[in-house]
């Protein structure tokens, strides 16, 4: 492709043999490496004809994942300040105040009307239902515990029953406020007062037909043979301190 110089051509040019097979090889590599360039675009465009577009969306959501995944796993990793460690806790005390409440006065309106019979009807349709409404507008877990349940559906949580098994009888129990595990956690013993022996006393002092409503909604109620000023059980709440960082992450 090119000829060696005569001595005759490098005088003319003022060369040397050396400069002149020099520039020689760096035409050669440059059209080498444009040849090769071009292979390459032409194998690129190739592949990327080959390729399924709905791969690369795939590809992009799985990347996308992993991130919020990293974004989650910070928020479970991340300790609650002390900020929303007390937000939780106002939290739980209020969806705790609000269950107490919302229960009481439907309890108190049945009695006046219907007596205990229907307040045994209240506590069998409607405060489960009551708890549900509670959980959903406070985001907080809400319910009533007792060592002696009459509803099954009362079964509580194992901090709550830890705190039950501890009790003493005979002394005045005390509840607590506290943060542990992720969460604020609220108690609030729940102690027997002269209107709850009608149907949570001695079982030869309740009367027959408030006996009979509580054999036929509560077959295995164990939740009777109380006296005045008795553990009856605990009003609960439980709020995780970890849904603000969850939703600070998000945003």
């Amino acid at each position: 492709m090119f000829a060696h110089p005569t001595q005759e051509d490098q005088a003319h040019r003022g060369l040397s043999s050396a400069d002149f097979l020099g520039g020689r090889d760096r035409i050669v590599r440059n059209r080498k490496q444009k040849t090769l360039a071009a292979v390459y675009n032409v194998r690129w465009n190739r592949h990327m004809r080959l390729v399924d577009p709905r791969s690369l969306v795939f590809a992009a959501c799985v990347v996308l994942s992993m991130a919020g995944c990293s974004r989650k796993q910070s928020a479970e990793t991340e300790q609650p300040s002390v900020a929303m460690r007390q937000a939780a806790m106002e939290r739980a005390q209020a969806a705790a105040q609000l269950f107490g409440s919302r229960l009481r006065d439907k309890l108190s309106g049945a009695m006046k009307q219907g007596g205990p019979v229907a307040a045994v009807e209240v506590c069998t349709k409607e405060a489960q239902l009551i708890r549900a409404e509670v959980t959903n507008e406070s985001g907080v877990r809400v319910g009533r515990a007792s060592d002696k349940l009459r509803n099954p559906m009362d079964a509580a949580p194992v901090w709550v029953q830890d705190w039950l098994a501890a009790q003493n009888k005979g002394q005045t129990p005390s509840g607590f406020a506290k943060t542990e595990s992720g969460s604020a956690r609220f108690l609030k013993p729940i102690v027997i007062e002269g209107v709850c022996l009608v149907c949570h006393g001695e079982e030869a002092n309740i009367p027959p037909d408030v006996r009979s409503a509580l054999q036929r909604h509560y077959p295995h109620d164990r939740a009777t043979g109380y006296h005045l000023g008795d553990l009856r059980g605990a009003l609960w709440a439980e709020a995780p301190a970890r849904d603000q960082l969850r939703k600070q992450d998000q945003e």
